[in-house]
């Protein structure tokens, strides 16, 4: 479909030639279908959000003792053992929002969005690999998936769980902050 703009209106031109003045449509769709798509985006935007909201959000078990299940599985001492790209993330980019914010809440409510975005990129990551892994079980490459299991473990599982443990720490401390104010 061709559209000519003159003035204030628009011109659709149809496929025999015809022209008709619409009303100026600055942010709008130009026809149905393009309501219908922009509706749609709108739904599914709303919805995956949601859908991730309820992902990343801590359960109660992550919350339980600030966090005491994810300690109990080992990610202090992975912490402390493996030097994470999120460290050197961290300081290539200067993403310190807890160290250089105004107040405690500020930098925890600046740092629970990053902590989403480190976890994000290894989840897409476990699940890849736990497939490949499956892959080379059914082939009979036992040792293959074993040492596959082994590298998802270190370099995606513990991230995510060690982004999951912060996440359920800061909730934790919000909720204490929110508590103070009342």
């Amino acid at each position: 479909m061709t559209q000519i703009v003159k003035a204030q209106q628009k011109y659709v031109v149809s496929n025999i030639g015809e022209c008709s003045p619409l009303e100026s449509l600055v942010d709008e769709p130009e026809n149905i279908n393009d309501v219908s798509k922009t509706k749609l985006r709108q739904k599914i935007k709303s919805s995956s959000s949601k859908y991730a909201e309820k992902y990343f959000r801590p359960k109660s078990i992550e919350r339980w003792k600030d966090g005491r299940i994810y300690e109990g599985l080992g990610v202090h001492y992975f912490k402390k053992i493996v030097p994470t790209g999120g460290e050197y993330v961290s300081k290539l980019f200067n993403i310190h929002p807890i160290r250089n914010a105004k107040t405690k809440e500020e930098g925890l409510r600046q740092y629970e969005p990053i902590t989403r975005i480190f976890e994000s990129i290894h989840t897409p990551a476990v699940i890849i690999m736990a497939a490949l892994a499956a892959g080379f079980i059914q082939t009979g490459s036992f040792k293959i998936a074993a040492y596959g299991t082994l590298i998802n473990l270190a370099i995606n599982i513990y991230p995510v769980m060690l982004q999951r443990y912060n996440r359920a720490r800061i909730y934790n401390e919000l909720d204490k902050i929110e508590l103070e104010k009342k």
